[in-house]
């Protein structure tokens, strides 16, 4: 017999909420679930069709999962309701008669690591005030909110990082979307405590494109450390030469990424467990200056030099790419040595051994490259 239960999913347009809506509609498809999935879907701009149809025509895409492929589109959505409304503009007759007890997973964010005013207001909108906003929203229709948070909300830290964030004090973060994710997590925490729902708080790291099974590398945007293949890659593109540019690339400096299909099966299987912070994270990191240096070498983008200190007098070149990346990306460059325990995760994934980026990474960026480093949906 199927499971019974109910579910809300934020973001399923997005790169891992789309991913946890295809681990979703498996086990419905196979019938290990039963019941609704309602999807809170941002409505998209242009005409009526496009807006009825974004995630049909995510399903319909050549990169839905091979796990996917045996089942028809009518079929996957036989579950599903729509909600196409902003966050802040949800309401309880959005809701369909009967729907009680499910399960929210909120994965939906704006993912901007800049610092200024306008992102600042941005984040504070859409992550802070939309978030508690839905919640209060749907509270009497959930037994558990489940928040996708980032393993950086614990803002800029070094030693082992282990799963508990809301027991820490002391953070100094990076930028408004760190700040504004560990904020909302304890808004969240006393919100479904004095309501008697119960919540969990999932951590994933960066996330990259895929890595357990087909279509591999696939990821339907191209965020964070794919901002620089894309730059070089744009660059090369676009000039009549390539100019040599010294890179900041401290030693020792690393970035935690994960696959997103190896974080979204994680988080559909916690979803039934009692844990309550879990890291989503790679039980290493991945060196900044092999990044550099593979990715660049997939871009074909030869003329550059990484260094271990910042760059006192950049040519224009130089300002140009630090500009537009490491206005974002400097400060994670710039960690504290680190790591994250992953041992939920793992004890969670135990039966898939744990993704090597390094042997997948030329394939992410030469998948990225294929793409033109263009959203797919």
């Amino acid at each position: 017999m199927p499971r019974q239960i109910n579910f809300l999913l934020s973001g399923a347009t997005g790169i891992l909420g789309s991913h946890i809506l295809f681990e979703l509609l498996h086990h419905f498809a196979m019938q290990n679930l039963s019941g609704k999935i309602g999807l809170i879907v941002r409505p998209a701009s242009g005409s009526g069709h496009l807006k009825n149809n974004r995630i049909e025509q995510m399903l319909n895409s050549e990169f839905i999962p091979e796990y996917l492929k045996s089942f028809s589109t009518e079929e996957l959505l036989k579950p599903v309701f729509l909600i196409q409304k902003e966050l802040h503009e949800v309401g309880e007759a959005d809701f369909p008669a009967a729907f009680a007890d499910a399960v929210f997973i909120h994965a939906a964010a704006s993912v901007n690591l800049a610092n200024s005013k306008a992102v600042f207001q941005e984040i504070e909108f859409n992550n802070f005030d939309g978030t508690l906003s839905v919640l209060m929203k749907s509270l009497p229709f959930l037994k558990k909110f489940v928040y996708i948070s980032t393993a950086y909300a614990t803002g800029h830290r070094n030693g082992l990082i282990g799963n508990d964030f809301l027991s820490f004090d002391g953070c100094s973060f990076r930028n408004p979307y760190e700040s504004f994710k560990n904020k909302t997590e304890k808004s969240v925490v006393g919100i479904c405590e004095k309501n008697s729902v119960d919540w969990q708080i999932l951590r994933p790291s960066i996330i990259c494109g895929r890595t357990l099974d087909q279509p591999l590398f696939f990821t339907p945007r191209f965020p964070v450390f794919y901002l620089i293949g894309k730059y070089f890659y744009l660059l090369k593109k676009c000039s009549l030469y390539n100019p040599h540019i010294r890179i900041y690339a401290p030693e020792n400096s690393g970035l935690n990424i994960v696959p997103v299909d190896y974080v979204a099966r994680a988080i559909v299987r916690l979803i039934f467990q009692e844990y309550k912070q879990v890291n989503l994270v790679h039980s290493s990191h991945f060196n900044i200056s092999d990044l550099f240096r593979i990715g660049l070498q997939e871009i074909n983008y030869e003329h550059f030099t990484l260094v271990s200190e910042p760059i006192a007098n950049p040519h224009i070149s130089e300002r140009r790419y630090e500009n537009v990346i490491n206005s974002q990306l400097q400060p994670y460059l710039e960690t504290p040595a680190h790591d994250f325990d992953s041992g939920i995760i793992r004890e969670i994934m135990s039966d898939f051994p744990e993704p090597d980026i390094y042997l997948h990474f030329s394939g992410l960026i030469r998948f990225a490259i294929g793409q033109h480093f263009k959203a797919i949906y």
